[in-house]
């Protein structure tokens, strides 16, 4: 049997989100027999350290505050590659693009330079000055990259449309542990309890945190015009500042539904959280593969999102898709299925069989493995044993 690629991770943090999250889940459900990864955060450790430790991957902290700051760290980000003797350097997001690009150059110039593009160029906007300008400076390198995966081919697209030109491009969607994202009446039930939920109350939820980007605004106008004709509605946010964002809680009362929202700040047990939602909503801006969509689904709870990136796809017959920004939409959405019971459950079914069938994390994991090995051997269709969902 052939010796495990040896793959070093550059991510700029591990705090939970979005791409913190989809690394955790294909570093800690990899074949160690086919993949030994080591994971560098730029910055701190963060929560997501613990359990990619657990799964016996090295985490490596620089322990950076500022870009500057991490270039003042490029010695030891080099003697950490040199160490690892990677067989693939692999990117995570921009800034991690970047400088996985410069230390492959500097410290393992013979291994394979990967890069993920986890979001959409469309959402430059929205970004801070110097994201935007290092999006743009990556195209110039692009040519060097071996291997660019996106997890959108919308998202891909759109970086292609920016002059970005790697030597290989995959699209490769995000997957979900089908184990912990699952339907469950019990936990279901505890945390409708411990929310303070009545039995008959129709929990609209917004998983994400409070950013321009992910739709806030536009849901809590839908939730305005939804509140006085349905009494049982409640709403529900969950992300990094939905606690204690003052300018969250005018836009609440400019629409007069703050005694109407539970607010519960980060969590850490989003999976049971979302159980108990009757249905989630994505009215984000611009997305690359939303993981929420994909834990939604899995956990048989019907989606109400925006038509962004590859979402109407990723989704199928598991939601309804609307406008962007569109809160009158939202709301004609939130009523229809708030008034149908057998609706959402044939929705949330739909939704948990095209995660089982598509997004399955052990089978995404096994197309990193596929790719990672296609860059040694130069066969880009390398056999591995197919897991099981």
């Amino acid at each position: 049997m052939s010796e495990p690629v040896r793959v070093v991770h550059l991510i700029p943090s591990l705090e939970r989100a979005g791409a913190e999250n989809a690394l955790t889940r294909v570093v800690t459900h990899s074949d160690p027999a086919q993949v030994r990864h080591t994971v560098v955060s730029l910055t701190g450790r963060g929560p997501l350290a613990e359990p990619i430790e657990a799964a016996g991957v090295e985490v490596i902290a620089l322990g950076a505050r500022s870009p500057a700051s991490t270039l003042l760290r490029l010695p030891r980000l080099l003697s950490v590659i040199r160490a690892a003797r990677p067989e693939v350097v692999q990117g995570w997001m921009v800034h991690a693009n970047l400088l996985a690009w410069l230390a492959r150059a500097l410290a393992a110039p013979s291994a394979r330079l990967a890069w993920n593009l986890r979001g959409s160029a469309g959402q430059l906007e929205y970004e801070r000055p110097l994201t935007r300008l290092l999006t743009r400076a990556a195209a110039t390198v692009s040519k060097s990259v071996d291997l660019l995966i996106a997890n959108s081919a919308a998202g891909f697209a759109q970086h292609a449309a920016l002059g970005y030109r790697p030597k290989i491009g995959e699209v490769l969607p995000n997957g979900f542990d089908l184990d912990t994202f699952r339907p469950d009446a019990g936990t279901r039930n505890r945390i409708r309890d411990e929310l303070g939920l009545p039995t008959d109350a129709i929990a609209f939820g917004l998983i994400g945190r409070f950013h321009p980007v992910k739709g806030h605004t536009v849901f809590a106008e839908a939730a305005g015009t939804v509140a006085p004709t349905a009494p049982n509605a409640t709403f529900v946010l969950v992300g990094a500042g939905t606690q204690d964002s003052q300018e969250l809680e005018a836009l609440l009362a400019e629409h007069q539904v703050t005694h109407r929202f539970l607010r519960l700040g980060v969590r850490a047990d989003v999976a049971d959280i979302m159980r108990a939602l009757d249905v989630v909503c994505v009215p984000s801006f611009y997305e690359g593969f939303p993981n929420v969509v994909g834990e939604a689904m899995a956990c048989a709870i019907p989606c109400i999102a925006t038509e962004v990136s590859d979402v109407r796809t990723i989704l199928g017959d598991g939601g309804l898709v609307i406008p962007i920004g569109d809160a009158e939409a939202l709301a004609d959405a939130m009523t229809t299925l708030a008034a149908d019971t057998a609706g959402r459950e044939a929705m949330g079914r739909a939704g948990r069989q095209r995660a089982e069938e598509t997004y399955c994390i052990r089978t995404i994991t096994s197309r990193y493995t596929n790719l990672y090995r296609s860059q040694l051997t130069g066969n880009d269709d390398v056999p591995l044993p197919h897991p099981t969902n």
